[in-house]
């Protein structure tokens, strides 16, 4: 997978090492270190996530990227695909935003676009989003993406709900909008 990733109002990059100290704000706010895993104590948390993100990139030719506002220029989030706890064999999609973004429809946006990238370009069979149960908002776009809770398991050191997506399923709702013009 080739970057950058455009949207209309996005772009999606893998992250950099230099990008550490501009997301480091984003991952130090307890409420997005709720969903995410933890907040992040120090840039180095940070930088940190970021090597990880990259090793992973390096390894598969996907991974959870840096979102770029293209109007400001300002970095307001991650979305991507990585394994399941980076050991698969499942694919997860995730998302995580600034608060200050949260309610504009960039995850949304975000998503959709790398739902395409893994039921076009990667090939996929079936895409996960692993969501702690709390995180009302994650849950909602898991469900406007098509996607269908599946279950629960314990994965990232928490219970999740898991959703699924099929390509099948991917590929019937982009027929059916595409009909409804």
């Amino acid at each position: 997978m080739q970057p950058p990733l455009d949207t209309a109002r996005l772009r999606m990059r893998p992250f950099l090492p230099e990008d550490a100290e501009r997301m480091f704000p984003m991952f130090a706010l307890d409420e997005v270190g709720r969903y995410t895993g933890g907040t992040h104590a120090s840039v180095d948390d940070t930088r940190a996530l970021i090597a990880k993100a990259t090793e992973h990139q390096e390894a598969h030719g996907f991974s959870l990227w840096v979102v770029e506002e293209r109007e400001t220029g300002e970095l307001i989030g991650e979305v991507g695909l990585q394994l399941l706890e980076h050991r698969g064999p499942e694919v997860e999609i995730g998302w995580s935003f600034h608060p200050s973004r949260w309610g504009r429809g960039y995850a949304r946006e975000a998503a959709e676009a790398w739902l395409e990238v893994a039921f076009g370009t990667l090939g996929l069979d079936e895409v996960l989003a692993t969501i702690i149960p709390e995180n009302h908002a994650s849950r909602r776009l898991a469900e406007r993406l098509g996607m269908t809770l599946v279950g629960e398991r314990y994965v990232h050191r928490a219970t999740h709900n898991v959703f699924a997506l099929t390509a099948a399923e991917f590929a019937g709702a982009r027929a059916a909008a595409a009909a409804d013009g």
